[in-house]
């Protein structure tokens, strides 16, 4: 089932749509037109997702809507893919950062849904030592990028342990989530 996704730039075109954007319900031509794609091109791949279960579709009137089934098997693979490649993974790829002094980079994947969140709540946090000016020219980017205010937090190894150690109430409440974990080891920098 998995060589159904990868093969076509189409399909990427149409994932990337689906699992980044905030709008739920796509028509065909809606969706022709955000990814710039020909018609037949996009009901090809369309219908091969709603072939999986991947997709599902409705009808009202005469137009018919897909959206995505997150119950689908492969979803969080799926999600956590995208937005390694095309979500806030790809500014830190884009500027080709050094990230030999950086041991984690995880985004709470909450960050992606359409849920408000407290203005506190971290959303972003990167461990190890990265340029100030660097990570706010990447933050800055992708928030004119996506038109939404990412909260980010960068500790060294030690703050973090220390922080860990006495349960900073931010720290820990950002470990309880489901993280998408960009680089580094999941199960070090946890709550374990």
């Amino acid at each position: 089932m998995l060589e159904t996704f990868f093969t076509s730039k189409v399909r990427v075109k149409i994932l990337k749509l689906f699992f980044l954007s905030n709008v739920e319900r796509y028509h065909v031509r809606d969706i022709t037109r955000q990814i710039s794609e020909e018609i037949n091109a996009v009901r090809r791949e369309l219908s091969r997702l709603y072939k999986v279960k991947l997709l599902g579709r409705e009808k009202r009137g005469n137009r018919v809507y897909y959206f995505l089934k997150k119950n689908f098997i492969f979803y969080p693979e799926m999600f956590r893919m995208l937005i390694k490649e095309f979500g806030i993974g790809e500014e830190f790829s884009k500027k080709s950062v050094d990230l030999s002094k950086v041991k984690y980079i995880g985004v709470a994947s909450e960050w992606y849904s359409n849920r408000e969140r407290a203005h506190s709540e971290v959303d972003l946090l990167i461990i190890g030592s990265l340029p100030l000016k660097l990570l706010s020219e990447i933050i800055s980017k992708y928030e004119t990028k996506v038109k939404k205010e990412i909260n980010y937090t960068l500790l060294s190894e030690e703050e973090f342990n220390s922080m860990k150690q006495t349960k900073a109430p931010f720290l820990t409440k950002f470990l309880k989530q489901d993280i998408i974990v960009l680089f580094g080891d999941r199960e070090k920098f946890s709550l374990r």
